[in-house]
């Protein structure tokens, strides 16, 4: 159930995509201001009810810079008769086709977890 303030928002944006000229069909090869301001509201309406809401966690951007950070899988040793290379994620070896076939009496392969982070910036138009 939408709250009244959720609900005033969405007639809003209805009666902005509603006015003349909001939603475009021609073909445009010089912009994406059309598509933008159409897109953005469907964006808004159908993100709270996918499933990646619950399996991450999304946090807005209060400046123009930020991190992501994610655990890493990071193999430590190398089995070259399993095709596994030491400091390959473990993510990289999952193509290979010896991924799962290892003998008996086999050595373990030890995996690491790593803290990775990456910086994010946002870009201009």
């Amino acid at each position: 159930m939408l709250s009244r303030k959720g609900r005033e928002s969405l007639r809003l944006e209805f009666a902005e995509l509603s006015e003349e000229g909001a939603i475009s069909e021609d073909t445009l090869t010089t912009a994406i201001a059309t598509f933008t301001t159409s897109l953005l509201p469907m964006v808004r309406r159908i993100y709270s009810s996918l499933i990646a809401m619950d399996l991450v966690s999304v946090q807005p951007l209060s400046g123009p810079t930020g991190y992501i950070y994610w655990l890493d899988h990071i193999f430590t040793s190398t089995h070259s008769a399993d095709g596994i290379t030491g400091g390959t994620t473990r993510l990289d070896q999952v193509k290979a086709g010896t991924y799962s076939d290892s003998s008996e009496q086999g050595t373990i392969r030890e995996i690491q977890l790593k803290l990775q982070k990456l910086l994010i910036e946002v870009g201009t138009k």
